[in-house]
């Protein structure tokens, strides 16, 4: 949402351009169109994205726990590691660290509570940040992307909101799918994955979602710190999904969790996710170099979808320039001309 709202667009025709998206999201994927387009994407790549996505969760808890920070000079730079909240976050990688090497259940789970006791100990948090609970109001927000869309579709800017929806959403989608499915066993030999209904509930989810206000209700690459404390049934995101409505409840207690005490969190999980490079052959050229530029445009783009698009155009275009035709479908030669016109899109 932000995207557009620094552009200049209302958030009334963001809500609505959302809505819309999450329309043709759901047509695509009940036709199944959605499930081939990410099932086009060559093995070498799919196995690329888990990487990327690792090294940019990674990248996330570096920031949140203040190691990594803006640096004017050189784009970033590392904290100040004596600052007590950095500190705490170090002690409190150090802490999950060791419970994964000494194989401890729940090891990820384990070191976030003890990272937040020693937040609050150290006073990074305190018991005073509980605030009272008051149940939100959904009168300024709900309804307002349909209401919206009747004055929204006579705007030209209308439309470019609706693609680069279309584009962020569905290559981001893309994306965590492969990585958690990759995660829990649920690819074949080539990669493929089955993931029909996910996509049906994600593109409806995002739809009403829209409707109540609130911008892309979409699957989030953090579900991999479930995958790694064993979570990979339906049943968890059942069971996740009832705490999430009693922990409307436990709101006012959310200002005591501290970025400090996510952050080794996910720093760990994307050290699990790099292990993919063992399944990549890094003495193929095309595979090595597409892989690369898809982390380092992930990473530093900070965006999973164009981090994707740069390297499966670059993947395409190279097997094109060495006449590797077998690698490229029909449907990889289409999305690489959607990925240029994406491109070019945005420049214009």
């Amino acid at each position: 949402m932000e995207l557009f709202l620094g552009s200049g667009y209302s958030w009334e025709m963001a809500l609505s351009g959302v809505f819309i998206s999450s329309i043709i999201f759901l047509i695509l994927s009940i036709s199944g169109i959605r499930e081939k387009i990410i099932n086009a994407i060559p093995v070498a790549l799919k196995k690329g994205v888990a990487i990327a996505i690792g090294f940019f969760i990674a990248f996330i808890g570096l920031k949140n726990a203040g190691i990594i920070v803006d640096n004017p000079a050189t784009l970033v730079g590392v904290g100040d590691l004596s600052n007590i909240s950095t500190f705490v976050a170090i002690l409190g990688l150090f802490i999950t660290a060791s419970l994964i090497v000494f194989k401890v259940q729940s090891a990820i789970l384990i070191g976030m509570a003890i990272t937040a006791i020693i937040a609050l100990i150290f006073g990074i948090t305190s018991l005073s940040s509980i605030s009272s609970f008051n149940i939100p109001s959904l009168a300024p927000i709900f309804w307002v992307a349909i209401d919206t869309f009747p004055e929204a579709i006579t705007s030209v800017e209308f439309y470019s909101v609706i693609f680069t929806y279309l584009f962020i959403d569905f290559f981001d989608t893309a994306g965590t799918l492969l990585t958690v499915s990759s995660k829990i066993g649920a690819t074949d030999e080539k990669g493929n994955i089955k993931i029909g209904k996910g996509m049906l509930v994600d593109a409806s989810s995002t739809m009403i979602g829209s409707v109540l206000g609130t911008s892309s209700v979409t699957s989030y690459i953090e579900s991999l710190v479930g995958v790694e404390n064993g979570g990979k049934t339906g049943l968890v995101s059942l069971v996740v999904a009832t705490l999430f409505l009693i922990s409307i409840l436990l709101s006012p207690f959310l200002g005591i969790i501290h970025p400090s005490v996510t952050a080794p969190a996910l720093i760990i999980v994307g050290a699990f996710m790099i292990q993919a490079f063992k399944e990549i052959d890094l003495n193929d050229n095309v595979t090595s170099i597409s892989v690369f530029l898809m982390v380092m445009i992930t990473v530093f783009g900070f965006s999973i979808a164009k981090g994707i698009a740069v390297g499966f155009l670059a993947h395409t275009l190279f097997s094109i320039l060495l006449l590797r035709y077998k690698e490229i479908s029909m449907l990889t030669l289409v999305l690489s001309i959607l990925f240029i016109l994406g491109f070019i899109f945005k420049l214009i």
